[in-house]
């Protein structure tokens, strides 16, 4: 999943590049405030991106578990409903991967802004 890759990799990069320079550079008192505040944004950035590939390995697994409701659904459809409750939980997973998704990004946006206002503040 080409957009799960990328906000792994994005989450990761920033991290990876903001703390080079934080470490790197002596900033003084006002800008140490800023730094902690944007460690912390990091760090809920960081959260979240665990919390889409949660979902995500979820989702592969109810995805799976439909695939093989319809394949073999002597096997696995128990109720004789067309596997409705198996698309169920498919859907449900769905949902809360895109949920997950749509909070990634909304911390990414925070952490991007920060780091612009960091930057400006910080010169």
């Amino acid at each position: 999943m080409k957009l799960y890759q990328m906000a792994v990799l994005v989450g990761g990069t920033t991290f990876l590049l903001w703390s080079e320079m934080v470490t790197a550079e002596p900033w003084d008192s006002s800008c140490r405030s800023q730094i902690s505040d944007l460690e912390s944004t990091i760090g809920d950035a960081l959260r979240a991106q665990q919390e889409v590939a949660d979902a995500y390995e979820e989702y592969e697994q109810k995805r799976e578990d439909l695939r093989s409701c319809l394949l073999f659904p002597d096997i696995y459809d128990l109720f004789r409903d067309g596997c409705s409750s198996y698309r169920w939980d498919t859907e449900t997973a769905r949902n809360e991967l895109q949920g997950a998704m749509d909070t990634f990004y909304r911390h990414l946006r925070t952490l991007v802004d920060g780091v612009n206002f960091t930057t400006r503040a910080c010169r």
